[in-house]
């Protein structure tokens, strides 16, 4: 999938000043624009900057493989080669399920990867979603129900739900939703053991989607001998939700982080 990189859009590719890159992997039904914040930030800092933008929605025709978590595994793999090319040091930025693609690029100990940041990692659902993903989608599927729309799984400020309708957001694929489940319980979950990548793991201080739990499981199964969690202010799984002060505190956070990562 070399060849299907788009480095000249902006929105995606940013060359930076330095010999370090950040990649940023967004959740499965997040827009480019959510991780806005990130991309700019590191892009200031002088990082080269990428985020691929995953297929979710199969064209009239297409197969069904063209949109899925082994193509976006596929995808993300592409990139972080690209990036291998500039730069010395690449840290990994995973965003919901993007979390979950970066765990999988950890299990290989690329030793250009130097660290990782997980924001909402989905692995321990608390139990509206478990009910969710473990009983409704699957009778979802049954029926034919092809799509829900996000207002009704999970809560999110009306400014996000405003902007979401601008595009293919605003729903969840029942069939990738189906999907992502069984990425985490056949995947995530037993690559989390593997992992010794420095990493920080970001989730909120009441997340609506993850268990309470869910940064102290990972916090605990992973094997790498530099980690820490930080719980971001807000009680939303949609980090946009913070405010301007919670997202500055965030990213020095994650910067901090970075700094620290001893080679």
């Amino acid at each position: 999938m070399l060849d299907q990189i788009q480095k000249k859009d902006k929105k995606i590719y940013s060359k930076g000043r330095n010999k370090k890159a950040v990649l940023i992997l967004n959740g499965f039904v997040s827009p480019l624009y959510e991780t806005n914040f990130i991309f700019n930030y590191f892009k200031r800092k002088g990082f080269s900057v990428a985020r691929p933008k995953f297929h979710v929605v199969c064209k009239k025709g297409e197969h069904k493989n063209k949109c899925n978590s082994d193509e976006w595994l596929v995808e993300s793999k592409a990139w972080l080669k690209e990036l291998q090319r500039e730069a010395d040091d690449i840290y990994i930025i995973g965003t919901s399920f993007g979390s979950n693609l970066g765990i999988s690029l950890l299990v290989s100990n690329n030793k250009k990867v130097r660290g990782f940041v997980g924001i909402e990692i989905p692995v321990m659902f608390n139990c509206k979603f478990w009910v969710l993903s473990r009983v409704v989608q699957p009778i979802f599927r049954l029926f034919c129900v092809n799509k829900v729309k996000k207002s009704n799984i999970y809560c999110r400020g009306n400014k996000v739900a405003h902007e979401l309708k601008r595009g293919d957001y605003s729903f969840v694929s029942v069939r990738l939703a189906g999907m992502i489940r069984e990425y985490v319980s056949k995947r995530t979950k037993s690559e989390l053991f593997k992992v010794k990548t420095p990493f920080l793991i970001i989730q909120a201080v009441k997340s609506d989607i993850l268990s309470k739990n869910n940064a102290r499981y990972i916090f605990n199964n992973i094997k790498s001998k530099q980690k820490d969690v930080y719980y971001a202010p807000v009680e939303n799984y949609d980090f946009n939700l913070l405010d301007d002060e919670g997202k500055i505190k965030m990213l020095e956070k994650i910067f901090k982080f970075i700094k620290n990562i001893k080679k």
